[in-house]
Order: C-alpha cells, then sequence, then structure tokens
C-alpha cells in the first residue's frame, strides 16, 4: 500500500509515519504544497496513493479540506472514479460536528480521525475502509 502523510505538525507526522509504516510505504509532507505535488506526480506515473492522511489546518496555503477537494477533481480528471481513487482520511484536533460533517460532504473524504491518534485507531479506520489484509492494494 502506498501512504500518504500530510502535516504540518512534525511530531504528529512522524508518529503517524511510525504507525502507518508498517502497512505499506509512506510519504511525508509538510504542507499542502508538497502535499499536492506529491499526489499529482503519484497520479501522472499511474501510481497513486491508496490512502492520503491530510490534517485539517495545514499552513502556509490549502488546508486539508481544500486540499482533498482538489485531489478528488485531479482523480476525477484522470478517469479515476469512486473505486480506484485514494482513500482519503482526514486527522485533525478539530471535533466540531460541522467540520466532520464538511469533510464529508464538500470535500469527499473517506474517514475521520480526532487527534490524538492511536494505533488501535488507525487499524479500526483502516478495516474500515477496507484497505487492510487481504484488501491491501
Amino acid at each position: 500500500m502506498k501512504i500518504l502523510v500530510a502535516d504540518d505538525d512534525l511530531t504528529s507526522r512522524l508518529l503517524l509515519h511510525q504507525m502507518l509504516s508498517l502497512y505499506g510505504e509512506c510519504y511525508l509532507a509538510a504542507c499542502g504544497q508538497e502535499a499536492w505535488a506529491l499526489v499529482q506526480t503519484a497520479i501522472d506515473k499511474k501510481s497513486p496513493f491508496t490512502l492520503i492522511c491530510l490534517d485539517i489546518t495545514m499552513p502556509p496555503g490549502e488546508n486539508g479540506l481544500e486540499l482533498a477537494g482538489k485531489i478528488r477533481k485531479y482523480e476525477h480528471g484522470h478517469g479515476i472514479f469512486t473505486q480506484q481513487r485514494s482513500k482519503i482520511l482526514m486527522i485533525s484536533a478539530e471535533e466540531d460536528r460541522k467540520v466532520v460533517l464538511k469533510s464529508f460532504s464538500e470535500s469527499e473524504c473517506d474517514g475521520y480521525l480526532v487527534k490524538p491518534v492511536f494505533p488501535e485507531k488507525i487499524n479500526e479506520e483502516l478495516r474500515k475502509l477496507r484497505i487492510t489484509g487481504d484488501n491491501c492494494s
């Protein structure tokens, strides 16, 4: 499985990397711009990410919600639709119900985890997304 973790907080990024590296090759981005470049390159090379983990607040530039929407448009423009597209998992300290709902409705994310994130939470979410074990890409 090919995984991207985008979070402006170094500690969060490294912790997620440690947890997710057990599931596959894990790439890191410190901001939305870095993440966007990695996603574009992966799609253009026909090797998209299986899982993209985005922090909602990633200054400077686009936040995770905006980036997720941009990723979905790019996938669509490249003929990548629902079953083949990357799973986007929002990971944030934000628990506000409106933000969570906006993540699913406007940004078309596939899951949402509230920090702090623990290995059990990650494992459970990956099972829900059907991308662990026999379902790994």
